[in-house]
């Protein structure tokens, strides 16, 4: 049976060291407390650990019974953020074959967590495609399967690789979906933020924060080099989120004991995660090849692109 208890902590006393260097700032947070925040929506089951494919090492390693986020959500500004590591889970459909999502699990998940961005959401753009000025591998044709489903709850999702992001582009959507910007090299790398502008970053946040609608953004584990960490960190870095992806894939010796790449993670009763327990009657989800998310902790660094300024 996977244990509920572990030992973590919360925020106590914030002290932002801020050491720049090309394309990063190192940010360190004492933290000292019981659980999570309640913001935590999923996370690692208690015999979840970070298993690190490729170089370089998560900013934190999390070991068994440290329960690693793997979703988090937070209300920024007058609108929400889902930030979450499973863009590859949601492949399935035209352009990639296997399904790597259980249905009525990552479907329900998703529908609930649009609709707690944004009241009443209809209007979805799925962003970008792979071989787009700015690349997605998770593009709309490799996750048909999952976006099929949101048709069929009432959404209407569109597909566009436009660059750059600009609020022209974002005005007519009540959520933007970032299933995985590969922007620069990916593993070991963790992309390039250099080269996703501050102006897109400007128009993301004006899209939440100002005008009150709803971004999902994800990142990949570091299999196969899908991990662009840092790309996805710049722009919840500029959004203030609080927490940033890692350069990891969680492992989970129950489900997958041969090859780590499938887990079995715990659902919390927060916020939407209430709303797929009692649809589902599940406090847990599959998912494949995800990163955790972190908040800095002290004697650990965090990699994210320099401070977005307004």
């Amino acid at each position: 049976m996977k244990t509920k208890h572990f030992k973590a902590v919360l925020l106590s006393t914030l002290v932002i060291v801020a050491l720049m260097v090309p394309t990063i700032t190192l940010l360190s947070v004492d933290l000292v407390s019981a659980q999570w925040p309640e913001n935590v929506i999923v996370q690692g089951s208690g015999v979840c650990y970070s298993n690190d494919k490729t170089v370089p090492p998560p900013s934190k390693p999390y070991e068994a019974g440290e329960m690693p986020p793997i979703m988090v959500a937070k209300r920024i500004g007058a609108g929400a953020v889902v930030a979450a590591g499973i863009g590859r889970t949601c492949n399935g459909g035209i352009k990639y074959a296997t399904q790597r999502w259980t249905n009525g699990e990552l479907d329900v998940l998703l529908d609930c967590a649009l609709q707690w961005m944004v009241e009443n959401a209809k209007n979805v753009l799925w962003y970008g495609s792979e071989g787009g000025k700015y690349s997605v591998y998770n593009e709309a044709d490799k996750c048909s399967n999952l976006i099929a489903t949101l048709f069929d709850k009432g959404y209407r999702v569109e597909s566009k690789d436009i660059a750059p992001i600009t609020s022209s582009l974002l005005d007519p959507y009540d959520i933007l979906i970032l299933p995985g910007l590969q922007i620069g090299k990916g593993t070991p790398d963790g992309g390039d933020p250099d080269l996703f502008p501050d102006a897109d970053v400007a128009a993301i946040v004006d899209f939440v924060k100002v005008k009150g609608r709803g971004l999902f953004i994800m990142d990949s584990g570091d299999y196969d080099g899908f991990c662009f960490h840092r790309v996805s960190n710049k722009i919840l870095e500029a959004l203030e989120f609080g927490f940033f992806f890692q350069h990891d894939t969680v492992a989970d010796p129950e489900t997958d004991p041969a090859e780590l790449k499938y887990v079995t993670v715990d659902v919390n009763a927060n916020a939407f995660g209430a709303d797929y327990r009692t649809a589902t009657g599940k406090t847990t989800i599959t998912l494949y090849k995800v990163p955790s998310l972190t908040m800095p902790v002290p004697g650990v660094t965090v990699e994210i692109a320099p401070k977005y300024q307004e």
